[in-house]
């Protein structure tokens, strides 16, 4: 039985599929399982490559969530002509997702393409990961590519440079997106140039703006202390103390698996942290003994499994494990998950760790990166008196 309340439409041709509808966690999970499919904001609406199978696909999971799915097939009306080679034509407007999802118009335009089987989203997608890039940089640059296409609404071979200093201000002015999110927006337009248009890239014209020079956020050991113990039950403690003692990434901590941990020598093997690489840190006596209690009712080979427990725990659902038990722990301190690792470093060093260990354990390829924990350690400012205390005494 379908519900009738949440109900969208597709709409479908040669080349792409377009859904509209409401807002939906279990939808967004289905979309985001497609290749190339792209939000497209100006016409509140999803966009994906159209082939048959992948047509069928869509329906099938949307029915078995119980959308009531309407379905148009514009193959019939205006459809675009193509020439007897079946070539793109010349000027082939690479945001021809925004004009496909135009109900009034299906012209030539709207429909050609670089290839003729895939969008440029596709090929930047099929690339990434041909170079092994991390999702998390896959979805960085495919959302950055579609967001600079939507707002240039112009083919790449016309589009001038100070049309991308125009979006570069967009972000910065309008949207006021922080330095180093403009920087991932010039990089991913950078790699859509050269490497999927083959178009040159006037790098050297496009102002980069300064990095915020933001000091990290530490707590004290007591808070530390505090945030772990207001924790729901021992997965959730293990999860952040394992984050602090271990100085983990949230997407190292949640990616962990059995096998990484080496009860014996007191050790956490990192597989492909960030840039790639593995790297060995401590564990913590009290983790370990902790551990061997939990591991006795855990099932499968995560660490923190997430719900089912074939697949790791999300991010997110970390990230509200920590928001939850700072809550919890009355410490007033506008912090994230990754203060863990923060105070991790900080507490190392103030207690007389040299800092190439702290940054082997962090996984830091330059100690200029771990140098900023001397800036938030009381190790020498706690020692300097403030001349008020002199004079009042």
């Amino acid at each position: 039985m379908y519900n009738d309340s949440v109900v969208f439409k597709i709409v479908y041709n040669e080349q792409f599929i377009k859904v509209l509808g409401p807002y939906n966690s279990n939808f967004i999970k289905i979309v985001h399982s497609f290749a190339g499919s792209v939000w497209v904001h100006e016409k509140r609406a999803w966009i994906i490559p159209y082939d048959g199978e992948a047509l069928k696909r869509l329906v099938d999971e949307m029915k078995s969530q119980y959308f009531k799915v309407i379905i148009e097939n514009k193959n019939n009306s205006a459809s675009p002509t193509v020439s007897n080679n079946n070539s793109p034509q010349p000027d082939c407007i690479e945001n021809s997702i925004l004009q496909a999802a135009d109900n009034k118009s299906y012209s030539q335009s709207a429909f050609c393409i670089e290839n003729s089987s895939e969008t440029f989203l596709l090929k930047l997608e099929k690339e990434l990961i041909s170079r092994k890039y991390s999702q998390k940089t896959i979805k960085s640059y495919l959302h950055y590519s579609s967001d600079f296409i939507n707002y240039i609404k112009k083919p790449i071979s016309s589009i001038t440079d100070e049309e991308i200093k125009s979006y570069v201000f967009e972000l910065a002015n309008t949207r006021n997106y922080s330095a180093s999110s403009i920087n991932v927006a010039i990089n991913s337009i950078k790699f859509l140039f050269e490497e999927i248009f083959h178009k040159a890239f006037a790098a050297n014209l496009i102002t980069r703006p300064k990095k915020d020079k933001k000091l990290p956020i530490v707590f004290s050991l007591q808070e530390v202390g505090k945030i772990i113990s207001a924790a729901d039950n021992l997965k959730h403690q293990l999860l952040l103390m394992i984050t602090y003692s271990a100085g983990l990434r949230v997407g190292e901590v949640i990616n962990l698996k059995f096998n990484d941990i080496d009860f014996e020598r007191k050790m956490i093997r990192i597989i492909s942290g960030k840039g790639r690489k593995d790297r060995y840190t401590i564990l913590s006596d009290v983790v370990i003994e902790r551990l061997r209690i939990y591991s006795e009712t855990a099932s499968g080979i995560w660490v923190f499994s997430g719900q089912g427990g074939d697949k790791p725990l999300t991010i997110r659902a970390a990230e509200k494990i920590f928001e939850k038990a700072l809550l919890k722990s009355h410490v007033k301190k506008d912090a994230g998950i990754h203060s863990l690792r923060h105070s991790f470093a900080t507490h190392l060093l103030e207690t007389g760790t040299d800092i190439r260990y702290i940054q082997k354990l962090l996984g830091h390829a330059n100690v200029k990166t771990t140098e900023i924990y001397t800036h938030v350690s009381q190790k020498h400012i706690s020692k300097i008196i403030s001349p008020l205390d002199t004079i009042m005494k």
